[in-house]
């Protein structure tokens, strides 16, 4: 930490003279939150009353340079955030050269190789996620129609790096600039390869030290249609989240587009099958993670909608989605003056059919899927102005959702949960200023196993929010939560939260006081665990 500290002061002594002729940008975010035990909704024991995180970022460009850093805090960090990030420091600092034939990073970086079926690095605050890489990346452009990367570097965990190093290239190849026969149209052709390192101390398995993998991606980016293929193979690589198996992993994305004047079509399908893949072999949750598959599902933004997210099950899962955009014109039937846009949206993953064959190896049938349902949505949304200061949203949801899979660890507690959700979300504007928002949700659900032990998710649900907003300064807002079908009648608690923010050029101050109720929150089909909790909660953010 003292030779980091040494290098970042070394890198601001060396551009002091400089800062007059660059650009100096960055933004800083601080949050907070003071914690009050309340039992009726379950809270746990708090180590701290009160949890404080933060990060400043900081950049400098002049000419082909870049350099930047990061300081970030945490004392202690907020609940549902790995209490081993507890502590301050640099840990992200990076420079690069750039020139219109090549990119060079030298110190944390974040890379993606295609979907990211084999590499992705990035951060997430809301998770708790970083997986940035340490070490040294080199883009070259040796033509127009040409991509290389080239990388290699140590996995950020938590304050220290990984143990492994983790080794890479990428080729991306646009056909469409060599030749005519595409036309107007967008046809790429892409590649790569991910070596990880880490030697084998396990006394009782043969485990490889070396694990490799590859992608291979096709797109087609048409006036009115796309495709996308992209396949991903690893070796065999035994851990305790496999259980040990000694298959290779193979991952497939297939997804296609049409969109024309007021309607578009997708299809998407998504196969995985043993592509958990880390940075260690012994790491857990969302932990040197360095795969990501993406969510083949909707992801919902609404509040009762994140009862019962579903995340990519990357040990094995088999999925498709369907959906549908149609906006009746304005001044037809159904679109009347301002129009009217229907969606619809089905997705359904089961788990792979496979047959194990010994203690280590399992067959499966590619395309074939597994008897066990994991999670189905169909969903309706329907969007409508009805004149220059109303507009609404309808939706309805009717989702299956096998809890035992996606937050017990695959353990016959629950079973599945069915659930039946309608919203309704109006806003008003009232003045050239002044507008009014109300969201109205309610959720049915029902579970395959009765509850033997308090639970406060179960049941049916019932939220409202109002939301005032006061151009362009100031949004204050009231939410109510209410478990009113909880099968234990002391859980039936109201879930409230009042919140106020003020905005002024790039700064942004909020403050609610509230209860948050215990539940899994999942950004882009990644997940964490968030407890239940009662208290003040702020945030600052300014950007410069």
């Amino acid at each position: 930490m003292k030779l980091l500290k040494l290098s970042i002061l070394l890198m601001i002594v060396c551009s002091s003279s400089l800062l007059s002729e660059g650009r100096v940008s960055g933004n800083f975010v601080t949050e907070g939150q003071y914690y009050q035990q309340d039992s009726s909704i379950g809270t746990t024991e708090f180590p701290k009353e009160m949890a404080v995180q933060g990060y400043l970022n900081v950049r400098y460009n002049i000419d082909n340079f870049e350099f930047g850093l990061r300081y970030e805090a945490y004392r202690p960090p907020l609940l549902g955030i790995d209490a081993r990030f507890e502590n301050s420091g640099f840990p992200f600092l990076f420079g690069t050269y750039r020139s219109d034939l090549v990119d060079v990073t030298a110190g944390n970086f974040y890379e993606q190789f295609g979907s990211g079926l084999i590499l992705r690095t990035y951060e997430e605050k809301a998770l708790g996620v970083d997986n940035s890489l340490n070490g040294v990346r080199v883009n070259l452009r040796p033509d127009d129609g040409i991509e290389l990367t080239g990388l290699m570097g140590t996995m950020r965990e938590f304050w220290s790096q990984s143990n492994s190093i983790i080794r890479g290239a990428k080729t991306k190849i646009y056909l469409d600039q060599y030749t005519d026969i595409f036309g107007d149209n967008g046809v790429s052709l892409e590649g790569g390869i991910i070596s990880k390192y880490e030697e084998d101390q396990e006394n009782f398995y043969n485990l490889p030290e070396n694990v490799f993998a590859y992608y291979l991606r096709s797109s087609f980016m048409g006036d009115n249609f796309s495709f996308d293929a992209e396949y991903s193979y690893k070796i065999n690589d035994p851990t305790s989240l496999n259980n040990f198996s000694y298959n290779t992993g193979e991952g497939l994305l297939l997804s296609g587009s049409y969109y024309t004047d007021g309607l578009g079509i997708s299809l998407d399908f998504h196969r995985a099958d043993n592509m958990d893949f880390r940075a260690e072999r012994a790491a857990t949750g969302n932990v040197l993670n360095m795969n990501f598959i993406p969510p083949l599902t909707k992801q919902h933004t609404y509040r009762l909608t994140s009862l019962y997210p579903f995340a990519t099950q990357l040990v094995g899962e088999l999925g498709i989605q369907a959906d549908l955009t149609y906006k009746f014109s304005p001044e037809s039937a159904l679109g009347g003056e301002y129009g009217t846009t229907v969606s619809i949206n089905y997705s359904r993953v089961h788990g792979l059919d496979s047959t194990k064959t010994n203690e280590f190896l399992y067959e499966s049938d590619f395309f074939a899927f597994g008897d066990r349902l994991f999670y189905q949505d169909l969903n309706f949304e329907i969007s409508k102005r009805w004149s220059d200061d109303l507009k609404t949203n309808v939706s309805f949801l009717s989702q299956i959702y096998d809890k035992d899979v996606a937050e017990n660890g695959w353990a016959p507690v629950i079973g599945k949960v069915n659930s039946n959700i309608a919203i309704l979300d109006v806003t008003y504007r009232l003045s050239e200023t002044h507008a009014l928002k109300m969201d109205v949700e309610h959720i049915w659900s029902t579970q395959d196993s009765s509850l033997k032990t308090q639970d406060f998710v179960n049941g049916n649900w019932v939220m409202a929010l109002f939301e005032l907003t006061i151009s362009p300064h100031y949004f204050i807002s009231f939410s109510d939560e209410y478990n009113y079908g909880n099968k234990f009648e002391a859980s039936q608690v109201h879930y409230y939260n009042g919140s106020f923010a003020y905005v002024t050029g790039n700064t942004r101050l909020q403050m609610s006081y509230g209860r948050q109720r215990s539940g899994i929150i999942c950004v882009g089909g990644v997940c964490r665990f968030v407890p239940a909790s009662n208290g003040l909660y702020f945030n600052v953010t300014n950007a410069f």
